[in-house]
């Protein structure tokens, strides 16, 4: 075969274009530290990089979900613990109240304390995190044109009645049964502990309902006196009576209002039980940010605001020193034991929170290495090659020199 001297020149041209290309390659690795520029050039590499960097994005994305919902979290544990002092405050005061050696004005000064805790409670369920609220699910805050935005826990200055985005929370017991019969014991036929319950709350609010509205109406006083005896009076008897009527009154109309509308009670109430803000603080994983209201408050007369509403118009009104101690004290110590729990709960999620967090810094470095060791480019075997490849392309050029013939022009020059 003869070799052409155009061949040889063509040979020369093609192998010298590909150290331009190799040096190329090499200042373009230098330049941005990194291995490829395209995925042709090395596909390995470009999928691990991509993987890598799919994993951090999802990462700083989880990671910025449980700074969020730590700070939720902080918020509900404030309010939560503000609730528990409250009841503290209650418990230590009813203790104080419950003495003979009190007066009636001691203890009006005491109501008007309760009262102040009262509203304190109601502050403190409207408390905002931002422009939502923290413990009433999905409601915000802010207007409308016309209009302000009304907070979603209100009472009602005639009943004291708490509400939520338009439940009664006083009045509404879950599991109530007009039909239920409160004489039933445990063992007998057709005795439900859960109805039971609801019955009795039903049967507390028509009482109370009963005390405000009765005047003159003292429990302790014994209705089974003789006219003839000396404590008998007349007056108390008849107090007593219309006691007794307005109770009775009060549950007609509670299980008639109960047959009309407690089907859309129960809807209103599901719904606002299911109000809760979530966090997807990992794959798979959503994390309930606060406690529910519904939850956290209650429902019935023993709720966390009209707990404290009875003890303040029971005081008011002068109730007997054994009626406080009997009515108040075992409940305000159930309420801060549920307080409590709720506290740890809380708590039991922020430690959570906590060490997922330490479990994404630390997959954050891991796949930050994984991403490096894929796509950086070692500096110092760069500078080497490169050395080396320009080393090639210079000693090409003296090759070509002289594989190229010489051309008049050469001699004319």
């Amino acid at each position: 075969m003869r070799i052409t001297n155009s061949m040889l020149v063509s040979n020369f041209l093609h192998d010298l274009n590909n150290n331009l290309s190799r040096i190329s390659k090499l200042q373009t690795q230098m330049a941005t530290g990194r291995k490829f520029a395209n995925i042709s050039d090395d596909p390995i590499s470009t999928m691990y990089s991509m993987q890598a960097r799919f994993r951090l994005d999802n990462l700083a994305r989880y990671q910025e979900s449980v700074k969020m919902a730590k700070s939720w979290l902080t918020q509900a544990e404030t309010g939560v613990f503000d609730l528990n002092e409250v009841y503290k405050s209650a418990y230590e005061t009813v203790i104080d109240a419950a003495t003979d050696v009190k007066t009636e004005a001691d203890r009006r000064i005491m109501a008007e304390y309760i009262g102040q805790l009262r509203d304190h409670v109601l502050q403190t369920l409207n408390s905002t995190f931002g422009n939502k609220y923290i413990f009433s699910g999905f409601n915000t805050t802010g207007s409308y044109p016309g209009s302000e935005l009304e907070p979603p826990y209100s009472v009602d200055k005639a009943t004291g009645d708490l509400w939520l985005n338009g439940l009664n929370l006083t009045r509404y017991v879950p599991n109530y049964d007009p039909a239920y019969d409160l004489s039933l014991k445990p063992g007998d036929a057709g005795y439900d502990a859960v109805k039971e319950k609801a019955s009795m709350s039903v049967l507390l609010l028509a009482e109370k309902f009963a005390q405000k509205t009765t005047d003159g109406y003292d429990p302790a006083y014994n209705i089974d006196l003789p006219p003839e005896v000396d404590d008998f009076d007349q007056a108390k008897l008849d107090a007593y009576n219309a006691y007794i009527a307005a109770r009775d009154l009060y549950i007609a109309d509670y299980n008639a209002d109960f047959a009309a509308n407690g089907a859309e009670y129960q809807a209103l109430f599901e719904k606002l039980e299911g109000e809760q803000i979530e966090f997807w603080v990992g794959t798979g994983i959503k994390m309930d940010a606060v406690l529910n209201g519904i939850g956290l408050v209650g429902t019935g007369p023993e709720n966390l605001y009209s707990m404290l509403d009875n003890l303040y118009n029971d005081l008011i009104n002068g109730q007997t020193v054994p009626n406080i101690q009997k009515s108040y004290i075992t409940q305000l110590q159930n309420m801060q034991s549920g307080l409590l729990a709720k506290s740890a709960e809380l708590g039991g999620r922020m430690n959570r929170l906590d060490m997922l967090s330490n479990r994404y810094e630390m997959d954050f470095i891991n796949y930050t290495q994984l991403k490096s060791d894929a796509e950086d480019a070692d500096l110092a075997e760069l500078i080497m090659n490169f050395s080396m490849a320009m080393n090639v392309y210079n000693a090409a050029l003296s090759s070509g020199a002289m594989v190229i013939q010489k051309t008049l022009v050469d001699f004319i020059r």
